[in-house]
């Protein structure tokens, strides 16, 4: 039997049913449908080709085999702005990790969002607590104290 679709809700249903973000795997033979785009493989690629250690990198200087290790800092920036103007002036470049200072008050990091609710909670067997909120996340002793934001 073949299911034809009549009405206007039907037509649309069936539509939305055939747009390849809504099945990711073949009904027919169970291969994937969905491809990666080249923002997806570029992103990944970003994100996996530099390693931050804590606020400073270290590379290798091939230039001068006797130091072995380059230290670069990682810039810090006060806002948007600021990033787009050292980008205009090449002073970081599209692969730079970045560093954003935040208003933080008695542990509460101040933004335009009055009350912005943590997506998750994670805590650790020495009391350790990590809130993971939408663009940052907050890491808190046993006591409550703000380790690190």
């Amino acid at each position: 039997a073949v299911h034809l679709p009549l009405s206007i809700e039907a037509i649309l249903e069936s539509r939305l049913l055939m747009f390849s973000h809504t099945n990711l795997l073949s009904p027919s033979n169970g291969s994937p449908i969905t491809k990666p785009t080249q923002d997806m493989l570029l992103g990944l690629y970003i994100l996996t080709t530099e390693k931050p250690r804590n606020i400073s990198q270290f590379r290798c200087r091939p230039s001068n085999p006797t130091k072995k290790f380059l230290p670069e800092v990682n810039l810090c920036f006060c806002n948007y702005d600021d990033v787009f103007i050292a980008y205009q002036k090449n002073r970081v470049s599209l692969k730079n990790s970045l560093w954003f200072r935040w208003n933080v008050v008695n542990g509460t990091i101040l933004t335009s969002v009055d009350q912005e609710v943590p997506i998750e909670f994670q805590y650790q067997s020495l009391g350790t607590s990590q809130q993971i909120y939408e663009h940052y996340t907050i890491q808190r002793a046993r006591s409550g104290k703000v380790l690190t934001i």
